[in-house]
């Protein structure tokens, strides 16, 4: 919220509007690329625990190929 006082010039609030809606489009932009990024956290996250549970199960085959031989 931006309060001007009179007497005002044109100039000045035409600058200020124009300021407050910059800093309201860069406020979008980074509420919109914060989700984007909790998105890829949370795939990457997905992935790893599927990278995981591959190397669990990769393990345990190893491990019973090994003493049934």
């Amino acid at each position: 919220m931006d309060y001007i006082t009179k007497p005002f010039s044109e100039e000045e609030v035409f600058a200020r509007v124009e300021n407050n809606l910059t800093i309201r489009k860069l406020q979008k932009q980074l509420t919109e690329q914060n989700v984007l990024l909790q998105q890829e956290i949370s795939d990457r996250q997905k992935a790893e625990s599927a990278l995981r549970l591959s190397q669990f199960y990769l393990d345990s085959f190893s491990s019973c190929s090994r003493v049934t031989v």
